[in-house]
Protein backbone atom coordinates (compact mmCIF):
# COMPACT_ATOMS: atom_id res chain seq x y z
CA UNK A 1 0.00 0.00 0.00
CA UNK A 2 1.11 3.26 -0.94
CA UNK A 3 1.73 6.37 1.75
CA UNK A 4 0.24 9.30 1.22
CA UNK A 5 2.01 12.63 2.31
CA UNK A 6 1.20 14.03 5.93
CA UNK A 7 -1.41 16.57 4.13
CA UNK A 8 -3.26 14.34 2.32
CA UNK A 9 -3.55 11.76 5.13
CA UNK A 10 -4.72 14.93 6.98
CA UNK A 11 -7.42 16.27 5.05
CA UNK A 12 -9.50 12.73 4.37
CA UNK A 13 -9.31 11.66 8.31
CA UNK A 14 -11.12 14.79 8.33
CA UNK A 15 -13.24 13.63 6.01
CA UNK A 16 -13.81 10.26 7.39
CA UNK A 17 -14.73 12.40 10.56
CA UNK A 18 -17.29 14.71 9.23
CA UNK A 19 -18.44 12.90 6.42
CA UNK A 20 -18.48 14.01 2.85
CA UNK A 21 -21.92 15.25 2.60
CA UNK A 22 -22.83 16.35 5.43
CA UNK A 23 -24.98 19.85 7.27
CA UNK A 24 -21.90 22.10 6.86
CA UNK A 25 -21.14 21.13 3.36
CA UNK A 26 -25.03 22.05 2.99
CA UNK A 27 -25.73 25.01 4.33
CA UNK A 28 -21.68 26.48 2.90
CA UNK A 29 -23.52 24.80 -0.43
CA UNK A 30 -27.22 26.80 -0.17
CA UNK A 31 -25.08 29.88 0.98
CA UNK A 32 -22.98 30.25 -1.74
CA UNK A 33 -25.75 29.30 -4.50
CA UNK A 34 -27.92 32.52 -2.84
CA UNK A 35 -25.02 34.65 -2.91
CA UNK A 36 -24.05 33.36 -6.72
CA UNK A 37 -28.19 34.44 -7.39
CA UNK A 38 -27.57 37.72 -5.98
CA UNK A 39 -24.48 38.31 -7.39
CA UNK A 40 -25.46 37.41 -10.85
CA UNK A 41 -28.38 39.78 -10.47
CA UNK A 42 -26.56 42.53 -9.96
CA UNK A 43 -24.26 41.74 -13.06
CA UNK A 44 -27.07 41.12 -15.41
CA UNK A 45 -29.20 44.07 -14.70
CA UNK A 46 -27.32 46.87 -15.36
CA UNK A 47 -29.29 47.04 -18.70
CA UNK A 48 -32.40 47.42 -17.34
CA UNK A 49 -31.22 49.76 -14.30
CA UNK A 50 -30.35 52.12 -16.71
CA UNK A 51 -32.33 51.68 -19.62
CA UNK A 52 -34.29 54.26 -21.73
CA UNK A 53 -37.08 53.69 -23.99
CA UNK A 54 -36.61 55.54 -27.63
CA UNK A 55 -37.81 58.94 -28.68
CA UNK A 56 -41.12 59.60 -29.80
CA UNK A 57 -41.98 61.36 -33.21
CA UNK A 58 -44.92 61.54 -35.67
CA UNK A 59 -44.82 58.04 -37.64
CA UNK A 60 -42.94 59.12 -40.72
CA UNK A 61 -39.71 59.12 -39.18
CA UNK A 62 -37.69 56.06 -38.12
CA UNK A 63 -36.12 55.94 -34.63
CA UNK A 64 -32.60 56.66 -35.86
CA UNK A 65 -33.86 59.80 -37.76
CA UNK A 66 -35.45 60.78 -34.43
CA UNK A 67 -33.21 60.48 -32.32
CA UNK A 68 -30.66 62.51 -34.46
CA UNK A 69 -33.56 65.09 -34.92
CA UNK A 70 -33.83 65.51 -31.15
CA UNK A 71 -30.59 65.12 -30.22
CA UNK A 72 -30.03 68.82 -31.55
CA UNK A 73 -32.22 70.48 -30.10
CA UNK A 74 -31.77 72.02 -26.44
CA UNK A 75 -32.20 69.93 -23.75
CA UNK A 76 -36.20 71.73 -22.79
CA UNK A 77 -37.21 70.93 -26.10
CA UNK A 78 -36.56 67.63 -25.86
CA UNK A 79 -39.40 67.00 -23.88
CA UNK A 80 -42.30 66.65 -26.52
CA UNK A 81 -40.24 63.62 -27.48
CA UNK A 82 -40.03 61.34 -24.27
CA UNK A 83 -42.17 58.73 -24.15
CA UNK A 84 -44.03 57.39 -21.44
CA UNK A 85 -41.41 54.90 -19.50
CA UNK A 86 -42.15 51.05 -20.13
CA UNK A 87 -39.36 50.08 -17.33
CA UNK A 88 -38.94 52.09 -14.20
CA UNK A 89 -35.05 52.43 -14.43
CA UNK A 90 -32.59 54.44 -12.86
CA UNK A 91 -31.89 56.60 -16.21
CA UNK A 92 -35.44 57.24 -16.48
CA UNK A 93 -36.14 58.81 -13.20
CA UNK A 94 -32.90 60.84 -12.91
CA UNK A 95 -32.88 62.58 -16.36
CA UNK A 96 -32.85 61.98 -20.03
CA UNK A 97 -29.74 60.27 -21.18
CA UNK A 98 -30.75 59.18 -24.88
CA UNK A 99 -28.71 61.71 -26.56
CA UNK A 100 -24.82 61.16 -26.97
CA UNK A 101 -23.43 64.46 -25.50
CA UNK A 102 -25.64 63.18 -22.49
CA UNK A 103 -24.69 58.86 -21.87
CA UNK A 104 -21.27 59.78 -20.30
CA UNK A 105 -23.03 60.55 -16.85
CA UNK A 106 -24.03 57.43 -17.37
CA UNK A 107 -21.15 55.50 -18.09
CA UNK A 108 -19.32 57.11 -14.90
CA UNK A 109 -22.21 55.61 -13.04
CA UNK A 110 -21.89 52.67 -14.80
CA UNK A 111 -17.98 52.75 -13.80
CA UNK A 112 -18.44 53.72 -10.87
CA UNK A 113 -20.55 50.93 -10.13
CA UNK A 114 -18.52 48.08 -10.96
CA UNK A 115 -15.09 49.74 -9.90
CA UNK A 116 -16.51 49.70 -6.74
CA UNK A 117 -17.38 45.98 -6.96
CA UNK A 118 -13.72 45.47 -7.75
CA UNK A 119 -12.21 47.77 -5.15
CA UNK A 120 -14.74 45.86 -2.50
CA UNK A 121 -13.40 42.24 -4.15
CA UNK A 122 -9.93 43.51 -3.13
CA UNK A 123 -10.77 44.60 0.24
CA UNK A 124 -13.03 41.65 1.10
CA UNK A 125 -10.07 39.14 -0.20
CA UNK A 126 -7.88 41.21 2.48
CA UNK A 127 -10.43 40.91 5.57
CA UNK A 128 -11.33 37.47 4.52
CA UNK A 129 -8.21 35.97 6.37
CA UNK A 130 -8.90 38.86 9.63
CA UNK A 131 -12.05 37.92 9.76
CA UNK A 132 -12.94 34.78 8.68
CA UNK A 133 -14.66 34.21 5.12
CA UNK A 134 -18.40 32.72 6.31
CA UNK A 135 -18.92 35.88 8.32
CA UNK A 136 -17.59 38.07 5.62
CA UNK A 137 -19.61 35.93 3.05
CA UNK A 138 -22.99 36.34 5.22
CA UNK A 139 -22.02 40.32 5.73
CA UNK A 140 -22.06 40.74 1.62
CA UNK A 141 -25.15 39.15 0.98
CA UNK A 142 -27.05 41.28 4.07
CA UNK A 143 -25.35 44.16 2.16
CA UNK A 144 -26.54 43.14 -1.19
CA UNK A 145 -29.86 42.50 -0.02
CA UNK A 146 -29.89 45.68 1.38
CA UNK A 147 -28.95 47.31 -1.79
CA UNK A 148 -31.41 45.34 -3.61
CA UNK A 149 -33.82 46.44 -1.43
CA UNK A 150 -33.01 49.88 -1.51
CA UNK A 151 -33.11 50.17 -5.29
CA UNK A 152 -36.74 48.12 -5.46
CA UNK A 153 -38.63 50.36 -3.48
CA UNK A 154 -37.22 53.72 -4.35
Amino acid sequence: MEQRPQEDNIFFSLIDKVGAVGRYQTSTFITLCVVGYLVGGITLMTPFLFYQDPYACPPPATAKNCLHFVCKLPPAGREAYIPTASIYSLSNKFGDYRCQSDQSQVTMMKTLMYSGALLGFVCCSLLGDLVGTKSLMLGGLLMNLVGLLKILLS
